[in-house]
């Protein structure tokens, strides 16, 4: 999660943990969990959705079969790649966006494009 507001970011938790736990020897030491708390979001909004991210990212996100929202859409839809298979009329990969109990191909525009309240939807 990027904070908009850097002075006004707290700092509330940390884990830390060693990869000899994962793969086995050596000292390496790692951060698993930080969580910072952002006067811009409320502690909701930190904890149910905490780390977003660009566009870039979540494309990839996408390609590899997750659902992506931008906190911009307010829990009311996502997105995602629909890849075809041999009975598609489309020869290419596309996005659609799933609002409620509709489905529809969709083109993002440029402000979704270059936003980076992006996250994957759980």
């Amino acid at each position: 999660m990027e904070c908009r507001k850097p002075n006004s970011c707290k700092l509330l938790s940390w884990t830390t943990g060693s990869l000899d736990s994962i793969f086995g020897g050596g000292d390496a030491s790692y951060i698993v969990h930080i969580t910072a708390l952002c006067s811009s979001l409320s502690v909701s909004e930190l904890y149910s959705n905490p780390f977003t991210m660009d566009f870039s990212q979540a494309l990839i996100e996408a390609k590899n079969g997750k659902k992506i929202a931008r906190k911009q859409f307010r829990d009311t839809c996502y997105v995602f790649v629909q890849f075809p298979d041999e009975g598609s009329a489309n020869t290419e990969p596309y996005f659609v966006m799933q609002k409620g109990e509709k489905r529809f191909p969709v083109d993002l525009s440029c402000e979704s494009i270059f936003a980076d309240d992006w996250y994957v939807v759980t």
